[in-house]
């Protein structure tokens, strides 16, 4: 004789059912024993490989943000550079306009010492006629290729002491003299 099993249904009534023993007894559970197992491997399969996913993914951003340190570190070295050479090329311009205005300068007083070569009761050295025709030279060579400068790099003159202060001394006088002319054209 079966035994009754007592069952309750939604609005928590009791209520009896026999259960089929036979079928109880009978039941073979290896199948789906051996589905959950299948089941249970595939996810530990899933979880270790999202582990090593995590780990692929945490290396990645790794490299990602070193790359990206050497990224401002290259982009701060050449906006540093960029203002290096924005600061050079202004330092070339302005060295330029005083090369400009030294060869202006010497191309002057090439023209006064000339002027003064040109006077007997003045006397030239050697070296300072010799750099006065280096300068003539270089001023008809500039005419001739219709250059606007004189390279001081192609005259080739050296000078002596002595040379070189009579020189400063010829220049002194040769601004006086400029500045005179300025006083008489005001």
């Amino acid at each position: 004789m079966p035994v009754p099993l007592f069952l309750w249904d939604e609005n928590d009534t009791p209520f009896q059912q026999e259960p089929d023993w036979d079928q109880v007894f009978a039941l073979d559970i290896s199948k789906q024993l051996h589905e959950y197992e299948v089941e249970y491997h595939v996810l530990q399969e899933e979880i270790s490989t999202a582990h090593v996913d995590s780990e692929e993914l945490k290396c990645v951003n790794q490299q990602n943000q070193e790359l990206s340190e050497h990224l401002k570190i290259a982009t701060r070295n050449i906006e540093s550079l960029e203002i290096t050479r924005a600061t050079q090329l202004a330092t070339i311009n302005r060295q330029e306009a005083q090369i400009r205005s030294l060869e202006l300068t010497v191309a002057v007083m090439g023209d006064f010492i000339g002027d003064l070569m040109d006077r007997p009761d003045i006397d030239i050295p050697g070296d300072v006629r010799r750099i006065v025709s280096c300068l003539i030279a270089e001023e008809k060579r500039r005419n001739t290729l219709k250059k606007s400068t004189i390279p001081l790099s192609t005259v080739s003159c050296e000078l002596s002491a002595s040379t070189k202060e009579a020189m400063g001394l010829l220049y002194t006088s040769g601004l006086h003299r400029a500045a005179t002319k300025e006083e008489v054209r005001g």
